[in-house]
């Protein structure tokens, strides 16, 4: 399922209403999709800088004959702030 998906599927789609009678604000699907983006864009702008900062790394060890799963992981760790 992607994201978008979840979104449109669990938006506006059962009551607001919290235990104690008051409401929780709706979030539209508009405002749902826009934080998917938003999400993505920086996704997107902190995997560039990865590979912006590691590129010539990556190059020599490349050259070196090590593997690329070492890369991948290096950007895993990266990506999720290890």
């Amino acid at each position: 399922m992607t994201a978008e998906q979840f979104i449109k599927d669990y938006t506006n789609h059962c009551s607001n209403e919290l235990a104690d009678g008051g409401f929780h604000e709706w979030l539209t699907p508009e405002q749902a999709h826009r934080a998917v983006e938003i999400a993505k864009d920086a996704f997107i702008e902190k995997a560039c800088k990865w590979i912006k900062d590691n590129h010539e790394d990556i190059y020599i060890r490349y050259l070196r004959g090590c593997k690329s799963d070492d890369e991948i992981l290096l950007f895993k760790d990266y990506m999720e702030g290890k």
